[in-house]
C-alpha cells in the first residue's frame, strides 16, 4: 500500500501521518490512525472535509499553552472535529534570558 506523510491542505501547511515509525517493540506505528499538525485553526472547509471524511478524524488535541491560541485562534468547531486543549505552560511565565551565572 502506497502511503502519504503530508497531506496536502489549503490551510494548514504541515499536517503529516506519523504511521510506520520504527517503534520500540520492534514493529511500526499505524498508518491512517495518528496525524500531527499546524495551525488546525487555518484549515478551510475543504480541509476539514478531507480530515474528517477521507481521513475519519474525529478528535484534536491541542498541545499549544493559552498565551499562543489567545494569539493565533483555535480550531473552528463548525468543522465536525471535537477539539480537547490539554495546555502547556504559558510562554509568558518562562525568562529568556540567561541565568546570573553569580546565582548558579
Amino acid at each position: 500500500m502506497n502511503h502519504q506523510r503530508r497531506i496536502p491542505l489549503e490551510g494548514c501547511v504541515n499536517f503529516r501521518d506519523l504511521g510506520g515509525y520504527a517503534s520500540s517493540l520492534g514493529g511500526t506505528t499505524k498508518w491512517g490512525v495518528l496525524f500531527r499538525a499546524d495551525s488546525l485553526h487555518r484549515l478551510s472547509p475543504a480541509d476539514a472535509g478531507v480530515i474528517t471524511g477521507r481521513l475519519g478524524v474525529r478528535t484534536a488535541v491541542d498541545l499549544r499553552a493559552n498565551d499562543e491560541r489567545e494569539r493565533v485562534g483555535v480550531l473552528d468547531p463548525t468543522l465536525g472535529v471535537v477539539e480537547h486543549h490539554v495546555g502547556t505552560t504559558d510562554r509568558t511565565m518562562h525568562t529568556y534570558e540567561r541565568p546570573d551565572p553569580d546565582l548558579a
